[in-house]
């Protein structure tokens, strides 16, 4: 867990800010069960990885698998990524496309009018 946290805050506050023209996360990297996914193109954005000791430029996938609680907490797809999309507001994720769900007073208010 806590190296989890440590990585994601080193991705959320300093990493993302390498990358040249940075315009936020999409929100269409979510699938139906609300887990999140997205892939960067190259490691030599991590401040961590010696520029000179890489060979070869390598990409890779991060999932991040949201728990949506008990097996009879039954939700439709949609409660799912608006659920994901919450938690990730919370957590500071630099999403580029949310702000249609700020001017609603509470998930309740979200889900009416979806």
């Amino acid at each position: 867990g806590e190296k989890m946290y440590t990585f994601l805050t080193k991705l959320l506050f300093f990493t993302f800010a390498q990358i040249r023209d940075f315009r936020g996360l999409s929100l269409r990297s979510f699938d139906k069960a609300g887990n999140y996914t997205l892939g960067l193109k190259e490691q030599l954005i991590f401040p961590e990885i010696e520029y000179d000791e890489v060979d070869q430029v390598q990409g890779f996938t991060i999932s991040i698998v949201l728990e949506h609680g008990s097996p009879k907490y039954r939700s439709n797809s949609i409660d799912k990524i608006l659920n994901g999309m919450i938690l990730f507001k919370f957590l500071r994720f630099p999403l580029n496309d949310c702000g249609y769900y700020d001017k609603y007073d509470s998930f309740l208010d979200v889900n009416r009018a979806w």
